[in-house]
This record gives C-alpha cells, sequence and structure tokens, in this order.
C-alpha cells in the first residue's frame, strides 16, 4: 500500500513539474541590481527593447554591502542553502514541488 500511494504521488508530481516548466520555464530571472529590469542577450530581447540605462550589465554599489559588485542575471535562491529555485528543468521544479509540498 505504502509504494503505490508514493508511485501515485509521483506521477502527480511530474505533472505539475512539467505544467510548471511550460508555464514557469525561465520566469523566475531578475537582475541582483533593483534598478534594471531586462536583459538584452535573453530570448526574445533586442536594444531596443531592453535600452542600456535598463539592461543588467556592469558594475553597481551595493549599500547592503558597502561594495562595487557585477550585475548578474539570475534565479532567486534560498537564504540558508544558496541553492536557486526555479522551473527551468524538470530536477528543479520538482525540488521546488517538494519544497512546498512539505
Amino acid at each position: 500500500p505504502c509504494a503505490s500511494v508514493a508511485a501515485v504521488a509521483f506521477v502527480f508530481y511530474t505533472v505539475f513539474s512539467i505544467v510548471g516548466m511550460n508555464l514557469f520555464g525561465g520566469r523566475f530571472y531578475s537582475c541582483n541590481d533593483i534598478t534594471r529590469t531586462c536583459l538584452q542577450s535573453a530570448p526574445g530581447m533586442d536594444s531596443t527593447s531592453c535600452p542600456d540605462s535598463d539592461s543588467c550589465t556592469g558594475m553597481f554599489y551595493n549599500n547592503a554591502t558597502a561594495s562595487w559588485e557585477a550585475r548578474a542575471w539570475t534565479n532567486p535562491t534560498y537564504e540558508e542553502t544558496g541553492t536557486s529555485y526555479s522551473f527551468d528543468d524538470f530536477f528543479s521544479s520538482m525540488l521546488v514541488l517538494f519544497e512546498v509540498a512539505g
């Protein structure tokens, strides 16, 4: 009985993981500089839809750490472990679903 419940749960996680990848894949990325909103090299972006004044490139002064940092276009991360959460691939989407369920 326990194995059949686990198998049914795995099937549901797999289905929702695939749906999540189709709906949310690549949409959680953001710049670590909150004043920048796009990345010119991202799919579907160019210099007209993402001007240099909004592009997540170069360096910025981070007031929280009082240092200069390179801008990075990344997924959000868990603060405790530093692992990112996203629906960009199957393993990551399964991990997000397990975290939400637990």
